[in-house]
């Protein structure tokens, strides 16, 4: 008896090993069809675009100088300071300059050959001197004369105070209390704040995609909270440079925007540049798309059948990819990752 007991509890277990191993297969299956994937084939937009850094400049600089070699009285305006239009940068002190001297020498040289010249007329008629005395002393007055007035036309007015020629910030300055200044050398530089300009850096192998009149969005820290700025590319270097902000090489982008609001010279912004638009194009996401024997492919479900599409991809912002061929709108994409489908399977 307890020989015939054991046999059936035996049976029992095996028995029920059997059906727990069923009902996993079973839910497996269900599970592995619910974790199906699939899309429509559709046409959308695709945007290309490039997220650079970049920096707000001035659109010109300007120099000032001195017309004349002084030692300076009072400097009003430091670097970094705004100053308008027509106010006094720097007070200098009295001084002749060189050109004043010169007239002052020419003036006084032609005064003293006129007065030969009359008195050589004078003792010319009387018979005292001879003809070719009389015609040097006519000589050395014409050229006095000539002198005179070539001074007068290098004339330099000593201006005693130096005025900005803009409205702007000074962002350079030469000189300081009782410094002789050189003027070969600009006193101040000023950077015109009214009319600004972006400076984006793009690497060298994504500038050959853009073009002049791209759109290009502009934020930045200066900005009021979710402000987005609109502009366009205006130049593209023709050199590359060292970045400013890494060891890369980079192409200089002029942006110029519709207004800039708060920013303002040395700003830094952040930049998207719209490259290209495609528009009405069947757009797939990546997961779709499989690698398969140097061959890129889609799977497609049609009538529950598993299919293959050899497609050829166009552009990409590497999560969406434009399909130039190879697949219809209204397709049923389906998600297959590592081959778990396989070229006839029916799904349900």
């Amino acid at each position: 008896m307890k020989r015939r007991f054991k046999s059936k509890i035996l049976i029992l277990i095996i028995i029920l090993i059997v059906a727990i191993a069923f009902i996993k297969i079973k839910n497996r299956n269900m599970n592995d069809n619910s974790q199906i994937m699939t899309e429509n084939v559709k046409e959308s937009s695709l945007v290309l675009k490039y997220d650079v850094q970049g920096l707000i400049e001035s659109e010109k600089i300007v120099k000032v100088f001195s017309n004349n070699i002084a030692v300076v009285k009072k400097v009003n305006f430091r670097e970094g300071q705004e100053v308008k239009k027509g106010e006094v940068l720097v007070e200098l002190e009295e001084n002749m300059t060189d050109s004043e001297a010169n007239i002052k020498k020419a003036k006084l040289a032609y005064d003293n050959l006129k007065k030969e010249y009359e008195s050589s007329k004078k003792l010319y008629n009387l018979g005292a001197i001879s003809k070719n005395v009389l015609e040097s002393a006519k000589m050395q007055y014409d050229n006095s004369i000539i002198d005179l007035n070539l001074a007068k036309s290098r004339y330099k007015k000593f201006d005693s105070e130096i005025k900005s020629p803009i409205s702007g910030v000074v962002i350079e300055t030469n000189a300081d209390d009782n410094y002789t200044i050189d003027n070969r050398t600009p006193l101040f530089k000023i950077a015109d704040t009214e009319n600004l300009q972006v400076i984006l850096e793009v690497s060298n192998s994504m500038a050959k995609n853009i073009k002049l009149a791209d759109s290009v969005s502009i934020t930045s820290d200066s900005l009021n909270q979710g402000t987005i700025l609109k502009g366009t590319v205006e130049k593209i270097s023709k050199s590359s440079f060292k970045s400013r902000f890494s060891n890369e090489n980079i192409t200089r982008i002029i942006v110029k925007l519709d207004n800039y609001a708060t920013l303002k010279t040395g700003d830094q912004v952040e930049a998207s540049i719209i490259y290209k638009n495609i528009e009405n194009k069947i757009i797939i996401p990546f997961q779709y798309i499989v690698n398969e024997n140097n061959k890129t492919v889609v799977y497609v479900l049609e009538n529950g059948l598993v299919l293959k599409k050899e497609i050829v991809l166009g552009a990409s912002d590497g999560i969406n990819y434009e399909v130039t061929s190879g697949l219809n709108k209204d397709e049923l994409m389906l998600y297959n990752p590592n081959g778990k489908y396989k070229v006839g399977d029916k799904i349900k």
